[in-house]
């Protein structure tokens, strides 16, 4: 079956075998931010993805926004920052890393408090700002065989958040 590029669907055909991956790319972020931050009132508020969502949504809901990050890290009520997680489980490609342009734009549209996408790779995370994102060329990529668009950002300009090898031994 082929499938309609302009479909609401496409996307989510595309990378439905990734869906349990995302989600547990998410709850390790989650769990990480928990542990770094342990503020009593510390919340992390899901976005239109977050780690519950790994059903494949029919259309998209209407509180969506295209490029909404993943969660909101909320002390208080107020927002500390937005994040955004990608990556895939595989060592850095080239040493570059991708960020769609939808994700760099609603950062941008949103530009208080700070988006962070967190980088998740085998060995390590990095994390860096999408807010400076737009700053970065725009490139073709094909993962999963499809042409997508991405931000193309060099891994030297980025942050290590964490050594996956050393927080498994914590």
């Amino acid at each position: 079956m082929k499938l309609d590029r302009t479909s609401s669907n496409y996307w989510r055909e595309i990378y439905k075998t990734e869906w349990h991956n995302g989600s547990l790319r998410v709850k390790i972020i989650k769990e990480m931010i928990q542990g770094i931050f342990p503020l009593k009132d510390l919340k992390i508020e899901e976005g239109f993805m977050g780690e519950s969502n790994q059903e494949i949504l029919i259309g998209n809901p209407v509180t969506h926004q295209k490029g909404e990050p993943d969660f909101y890290v909320k002390h208080r009520g107020k927002t500390l920052f937005n994040v955004e997680i990608t990556g895939s489980f595989v060592n850095i490609k080239d040493s570059e890393m991708w960020i769609r342009p939808d994700k760099v734009q609603w950062a941008k549209e949103h530009p208080e408090p700070r988006t962070w996408a967190f980088f998740v790779y085998k060995d390590k995370i990095l994390r860096f700002c999408v807010n400076e994102a737009d700053d970065y060329p725009i490139e073709q990529r094909t993962p999963n065989g499809v042409i997508e668009r991405f931000h193309i950002i060099p891994q030297n300009d980025a942050f290590e958040f964490v050594n996956l090898n050393w927080w498994k031994n914590q």
